[in-house]
């Protein structure tokens, strides 16, 4: 079938199969819903369901429980993805500083318990003085 939807219906292995979850969430991000807890923990899988739009990544942050190593992955390769992370997300010193360590202007989205911690405010200042 070519709808995710057909996942409702699918067995063990199937739900558990990364490039069926890359088809099913590049349809629909809701997709994940339906994977198992292997696809939904790979970056690209999430990746790929975030590319429909950067705000499902809050919702399904929210919704699926998803390894923070996979987040601090994310975040590794493309810093706007910070931008949409739960608050308690943002407040992780090491994501925090994989975020600006990039671009400075992640440094908008920090919440104030990483603004204090001075090596993250070094990462931004190093690459806008005025960045604070």
């Amino acid at each position: 079938e070519k709808d995710w939807r057909a996942l409702e219906r699918a067995s063990d292995d199937l739900i558990e199969d990364r490039e069926l979850a890359m088809i099913a969430v590049r349809q629909d991000w809701r997709a994940l819903k339906e994977m198992g807890e292997g696809p939904r923990n790979d970056y690209e899988v999430i990746l790929a369901a975030a590319h429909q739009d950067m705000c499902v990544l809050t919702l399904a942050l929210d919704e699926f429980p998803v390894d923070r190593e996979v987040v601090l992955a994310m975040v590794k390769r493309n810093w706007h993805v910070f931008a949409y992370l739960p608050p308690h997300l943002q407040a992780d010193r090491e994501i925090a500083e994989a975020a600006v360590a990039q671009d400075w202007q992640a440094w908008m989205y920090t919440p104030d318990q990483c603004r204090a911690d001075p090596d993250v405010a070094l990462l931004a200042i190093k690459q806008n003085p005025d960045a604070l």
